[in-house]
């Protein structure tokens, strides 16, 4: 258990002018992954208490008819997803919105939801105390991230808040609370607020991976992949020199990682290089 700590007050809404909003969804057949999990992408572009599907990759079933080609997502509307299904939504300032199976959420804003039930995941991106971020309403109180990737649960017995990198502020109408790197803060009716440990490469962000939005190879080095590669599985990216490093950043990557997770894009896109590369648990060590 570790300590809580009281965060400063919150900031207003960072108001947004004219957004372009992308929303990736992709489908794949869970005997292709073994896991059970069904992902679509999509690309939506909106404006403010606006947005309209644009594009469509997969659907199937019910799920597949409720988010076609060219339905409108505006504000006010509800996503929910049922058992074998998943949502990745790209937004405007590159943050990652993911929404797991079972989950219920509602688009308020371009910057606000309100879950009802369920979990997702956000990733607004490498930096830290940037202007404004993203809103998340819930039964337990309002989650709102300082940066920089987080996930946040909510059922009828409490909130879940798991902090993978950066700091997530967490306000009721009784107490305000601040989750950091590598904490999971949750909150139970009647009881006292508790705070675990939780690695940024635990199994508990298995799923989040499952509906990482793909990496597009084009015009990129091999040390733009790795990048991507290392935040997507949470593990640590380490070069055992400089000399490494700039070779990383000298080759380029060819082909296509899409319908793979991470970690098998990671696989796959080193084995089709030279470099010399160790895969932990933890990190990515490349060599010399």
């Amino acid at each position: 258990m570790g300590d809580l700590s009281q965060g400063a007050a919150f900031r207003g809404l960072h108001q947004l002018g004219e957004d372009v909003v992308a929303v990736e969804r992709r489908f794949f057949e869970a005997a292709q992954r073994a896991r059970g999990m069904i992902a679509v992408s999509l690309l939506v572009i909106c404006q403010p208490l606006n947005a309209q599907l644009f594009f469509l990759l997969g659907g199937a079933g019910e799920f597949g008819t409720l988010y076609s080609k060219g339905m409108s997502v505006n504000a006010g509307d509800v996503i929910s997803t049922g058992s074998g299904e998943g949502l990745s939504l790209l937004l405007a300032r590159g943050e990652s919105l993911r929404i797991d199976a079972n989950t219920q959420i509602r688009i308020d804003d371009n910057d606000r939801f309100t879950l009802r039930r369920g979990r997702i995941y956000a990733d607004t991106g490498i930096f830290v105390y940037r202007q404004g971020g993203l809103k998340i309403d819930t039964p337990f109180g309002q989650v709102r991230d300082v940066g920089t990737q987080f996930s946040v649960a909510a059922s009828t017995e409490g909130l879940d808040v798991a902090v993978r990198e950066g700091r997530v502020n967490i306000e009721n109408q009784d107490d305000l609370y601040s989750a950091r790197q590598g904490e999971r803060l949750i909150l139970r009716h009647g009881q006292d607020a508790s705070v675990d440990r939780i690695d940024s490469h635990d199994d508990y962000w298995n799923w989040v991976a499952d509906l990482a939005p793909d990496f597009d190879l084009q015009n990129k080095s091999l040390l733009d992949f790795l990048k991507w590669a290392a935040r997507e599985t949470g593990k640590e990216l380490l070069f055992d020199s400089d000399e490494s490093r700039m070779r990383a950043m000298r080759t380029d990557v060819h082909g296509s990682v899409v319908g793979l997770t991470p970690g098998e894009a990671l696989e796959a896109i080193l084995a089709t290089t030279t470099v010399r590369y160790r895969i932990g648990e933890d990190r990515i060590v490349i060599e010399r």
